[in-house]
């Protein structure tokens, strides 16, 4: 119980920190299983980590189109 006490303080932050991603996975994978079908779900994850990476950065539209444009073509391969 005191290994418990320990760590819960450390865990709140942790988890609030990974909130936003969490939620990010959680909403791309329903939008792409819905429209797309369950066999492009892997881009789910490839998007999520796109956004991990880049979420607390200050991010230009520039690198936002790149980003966007390195991936897209991973949504509609056959």
């Amino acid at each position: 119980m005191e290994k418990i006490k320990k760590y819960l303080p450390k865990f709140r932050p942790n988890w609030r920190g990974a909130l936003p991603v969490v939620l990010f996975f959680g909403a791309s994978f329903l939008l792409v299983a819905v429209f797309f079908d369950l066999q492009f779900v892997m881009t789910a994850s490839i998007m999520t980590v796109l956004f991990q990476i880049r979420h607390a950065r200050y991010n230009s539209w520039g690198i936002f189109s790149v980003s966007w444009s390195s991936a897209k073509p991973l949504l509609f391969l056959p």
